[in-house]
């Protein structure tokens, strides 16, 4: 039997989270992995709370959502046993859900160590899939412009003025909250090929498994 470990992948929007996760998952038998690890994977818990806002998204969540987004991930991790040999957990965005928070002017220290608090004993590993603002954008803003179609051309506007804005502001303190953290953790250019960012992360999986 093998060390577990609990990875988080985070990083801006469209930097391919999600892309990671299921490439990691449907390489499962990748040599870095031994052959009886088992998997775990965790939704985003911003994404099941902005399941509400069919339309507006992330940019309408309200504090109270947040905070529900925040109290998820931690009621999550505390129900985790620990000790068990060859589980590796991933989960998306996880603490970094605290960036968003403070969008909000939600006081986020007490929360950050709660976080690392329950981090700590799950031997954990951050991978940072970091894109600019601009790359983020241009990725997204076609599903964007796909969702507010039905408005009145004027409210699209604001509306895409919105989602930019809120792209651009949250980017720095995503960074922020990674300089923050001391768990091992590596900061990828998502804007290179999938190919060459997979292969990153698995040569750091095989250092958290090690």
């Amino acid at each position: 039997m093998g060390k577990s470990c609990y990875l988080i992948i985070a990083g801006p929007q469209a930097a391919g989270k999600t892309t990671a996760i299921r490439l990691i998952r449907e390489q499962g038998k990748n040599p870095v992995f031994d052959e009886d690890m088992e998997f775990c994977f965790f939704k985003e818990g911003r994404a099941i709370i902005n399941s509400k806002y069919s339309l507006k998204g992330a940019v309408s969540i309200t504090r109270l959502d947040e905070i529900e987004a925040i109290e998820l991930d931690l009621r999550r991790m505390s129900q985790l046993q620990e000790g068990i040999e060859n589980r590796c957990y991933f989960d998306e965005s996880n603490i970094f859900t605290l960036s968003h928070a403070s969008m909000r002017h939600i006081p986020i220290r007490s929360y950050f160590d709660d976080y690392c608090s329950l981090l700590e004993k799950l031997n954990t590993g951050i991978i940072f899939l970091d894109i600019t603002p601009e790359i983020s954008w241009g990725r997204r803003k076609r599903r964007y412009i796909k969702r507010v179609e039905n408005l009145p051309s004027r409210e699209q506007e604001k509306m895409l003025a919105g989602y930019k804005n809120y792209i651009s502001s949250v980017y720095n303190r995503l960074l922020n909250l990674y300089e923050m953290i001391r768990f091992p953790k590596i900061r990828i250019d998502a804007s290179l090929p999938i190919n060459q960012c997979l292969s990153n992360e698995f040569g750091f999986l095989r250092e958290m498994l090690n």
